[in-house]
């Protein structure tokens, strides 16, 4: 058995933050360790429909498979159109009677709105959310049509460096019903220990924000042929513990102890010498009434100065009930922004779109974003 377990199940390659592909190889052990610690999270009935919604270039198809395994569940296939298709993925989980769907929150935003849209019937006993931020209005959609009040819902974290997901949170009608920008991401799952430290890597108390690092029997060894870079990922900490892998996300733990995430440390920008967080901007267009979704990145002015862009993506397209043009958008969005956030997080280049680009596994694609500015 420990032979197999110290057998290679599979590497990986994501690029994360540097664009740059990097192998992470995840082994047996590591799989095991995943799916011990998170399936005694979940109550799973012996009729459980799951679908396997994700690719396999995508971690989280790991868990859909074998944890699925361990559940007893049923497991449907996504062909590509329907995985690409809002429609036809609602159509399709409706058909197939599914009871456990585990999505992208900005994905099933969109298949929220179609099976309200539709009259829909789609059994589901539990959604788990993970890979961006927690879209409380899809969820608030869905809690509101029919059945949608006995489902179940819960938010997971985790990196494909450790292993698919690390953290849970049961989310609570409290979570649903908050402006608050940051996610709950909730608790260390058994076998995985996580903290919050500073640039010292010295762990900090609660109510700071800091860099999240994770620990456990989960962790890669590293990347492969990239020792430099396993070094400065892969770190002791302090006190001697680890190895601990430097996520580069940024959270802060509650009183309670609950994990919240904040962003990315590579998401903070500094523009006239503030520094600024991305995803704070992007909460606050979220949060018009007017506007489904939104993304904000850095752009470069023709005289050189660092200033931020927002792709904005109205309720009803750009050429719905409020048709405006990209001019009055952006006077629209600016003169909303103004009293919700200080003058130097306002974007100085607004465009509307009618729908965010999104990479293969259905997160927002920063780098085409920012290409939309020219």
């Amino acid at each position: 058995m420990s032979a197999i377990g110290d057998g290679l199940a599979y590497v990986l390659h994501t690029s994360g933050s540097t664009g740059r592909p990097k192998g992470v190889p995840i082994r047996h052990r590591n799989v095991l360790a995943m799916i011990r610690g998170f399936c005694p999270l979940f109550t799973f009935d012996t009729d459980e429909v799951w679908p396997l919604l994700h690719a396999y270039t995508f971690d989280v198809s790991v868990w859909e498979m074998w944890g699925g395994v361990a559940a007893g569940a049923c497991l449907v296939t996504v062909d590509d159109r329907q995985a690409r298709d809002p429609w036809a993925l609602a159509m399709h989980l409706a058909n197939a009677g599914v009871t456990t769907l585990h999505i992208v929150p900005s994905v099933f935003r969109h298949v929220a709105e179609t099976v309200v849209e539709e009259s829909l019937e789609v059994p589901l006993r539990k959604v788990v959310f993970a890979g961006e931020r927690l879209n409380r209005a899809a969820v608030r959609t869905w809690r509101n049509h029919g059945s949608g009040s006995a489902t179940f819902w819960f938010n997971v974290y985790g990196i494909t460096e450790t292993t698919v997901y690390n953290s849970f949170h049961a989310v609570r009608p409290a979570d649903l019903d908050t402006d608050r920008p940051t996610t709950p991401i909730g608790r260390p799952a058994p076998g995985s220990s996580m903290r919050v430290v500073g640039e010292d890597l010295r762990e900090l108390p609660p109510g700071e924000a800091g860099e999240l690092l994770i620990s456990g029997p989960q962790l890669s060894e590293g990347y492969v042929g990239l020792p430099d870079l396993t070094r400065e990922r892969f770190v002791t900490a302090p006190d001697g513990s680890g190895p601990w892998y430097r996520t580069g996300d940024v959270t802060v733990a509650d009183e309670a102890g609950v994990l919240h995430f904040v962003g990315r440390l590579d998401d903070q920008v500094k523009v006239r010498g503030v520094r600024i967080e991305l995803g704070e901007i992007e909460h606050a267009l979220r949060s018009l009434p007017w506007l489904r979704d939104a993304a904000v990145v850095t752009t470069v002015s023709r005289r050189g100065e660092v200033q931020l862009a927002a792709a904005i993506v109205p309720t009803h397209g750009v050429g719905g009930d409020i048709d405006l043009t990209e001019r009055d958008w952006a006077a629209k969005v600016r003169e909303e922004l103004a009293n919700i956030l200080p003058w130097g997080m306002l974007p100085q280049r607004i465009i509307a779109v009618d729908r965010l680009p999104q990479n293969s596994s259905g997160k927002l694609d920063r780098p085409e974003v920012t290409l939309l500015f020219g």
